[in-house]
Formats: structure tokens, sequence, C-alpha cells
């Protein structure tokens, strides 16, 4: 009887962590390590003429220059984009996760440019930066799905359409996908700018992405 006290005592101890846990996956320590000192290196590398180009409008900026949130990379194999059936999969057993984080750089809370991370050999290393107008879209998306909030975000592009999107999710569960500009304007809509509340399912997302995926991979024969 004691026994299955403790080990009710525990399970109800695991669900509880696993509750406060973020709804999505956090970048290790060394992902982390390696985007500060990137971000610090290469804005002491470069040159008061190019700041405007990483997203900076001026020393300044650049100097108050902080890392913010980090999102690990994952992407969709174009067999899964053409081969996808409506009910007979998630979007969770499609993504394929990279080694690749991208960071947003913020300068007193304001999104400025992007920093990526990517694992060379078996070192984590700081890649690139620039990407101001990507970093200002996942920024306006974290905004109005705090991860303190209970908010999952997922940082999905499909190479072959050139497209990027984030899947939102909440506890657990996916509420939606936000496609950002590059697939706004891939998929035909109307209005290019970002929509943070435009919210798509993933059947949708498939079935005007999958005409481009086959065009492109059809093209690389």
């Amino acid at each position: 009887m004691i026994f299955l006290r403790i080990i009710f005592f525990v399970l109800i101890l695991v669900f509880q962590v696993s509750f406060l846990l973020p709804a999505h996956s956090m970048p290790p320590e060394e992902v982390v390590n390696a985007a500060r000192n990137g971000l610090k290196n290469f804005l002491a590398a470069v040159q008061p003429q190019d700041l405007k180009i990483l997203g900076f409008l001026n020393q300044s900026e650049a100097d108050n220059a902080e890392l913010g949130e980090g999102f690990q990379l994952y992407t969709i194999h174009p067999d899964d984009v053409l081969s996808y059936r409506e009910n007979l999969g998630d979007l969770s057993s499609m993504l394929i996760p990279t080694d690749e984080w991208q960071f947003i750089i913020l300068t007193k809370g304001q999104a400025k440019s992007l920093l990526t991370v990517d694992l060379m050999g078996n070192r984590w290393e700081a890649v690139g930066i620039g990407g101001a107008r990507l970093a200002r879209q996942l920024a306006e998306i974290v905004e109005r799905y705090p991860s303190n909030a209970g908010y999952g975000h997922k940082f999905i592009r499909l190479y072959q359409a050139r497209s990027d999107f984030v899947e939102i999710s909440n506890e657990g569960r996916t509420i939606g996908i936000i496609p950002l500009v590059s697939a706004r304007i891939a998929m035909g809509l109307q209005q290019h700018e970002l929509e943070v509340s435009d919210l798509f399912g993933l059947g949708d997302i498939i079935s005007r992405m999958a005409p481009i995926v086959r065009k492109n991979v059809e093209a690389e024969k």
C-alpha cells in the first residue's frame, strides 16, 4: 500500500513538472553559448557601413544587441508532402529536426536580425547573421503567442518551396500553422504581409505547397 502511494506521488510530481516545462524545444546550453560568442564576434567584425545590411540602424543598436528566443529549424521531406493524405498523418510525424537554430537578435526589445547556429563537425558554431525581415516576423509571432502563456513554436522550412512556416501549439496540441511572408507569396495569398491570426490547417498547407514542391523536385532531376 505504501509502495502504491509512493508511485502515485511520483506520477503526480512528474505530471506537474512536465506541465511546467516549455511547450517547445529549448536550445541546449552549448548552442546558446555558441550563439552568444558568435553574436559578439560577428558584431565586433562588422564594418559600420554594413550595419544596416544586418538590420541595425547605427552602432549604438549593435552595441546593445542581445540574444532573444531561439528556434530549432525543422523541415519536411518532399516525399511526405507529395504523398500526404488527409487524416492519415499529423504534422509531428512529418517533421524532421535539423541541426540549425535561429536566434532573434534584439535591441531594447526590438527584433533587429537573426543569428544562425549550426553543428559543424562535432562543434556548435554561429555561421551567419542577417535576415531582419524574418527576425521581425518571428518576433511578432512570439509576441502574439508567448511561451510563458503555454504556447509552443516550431519553425518549419520547406526547402523545395522556399517557404517558411511556424506551427503554433498550446499545451502540446497544435492549434494552427502560420505561413510567413515567403510562404504567403508561394501560396498565392492576396495579402503578402504576415498575419499572425491567420492560422492554417496542415491539409490546406500541404494542398497548396504540393504543386510547388512537385515542380521544383522534377526540375532538379
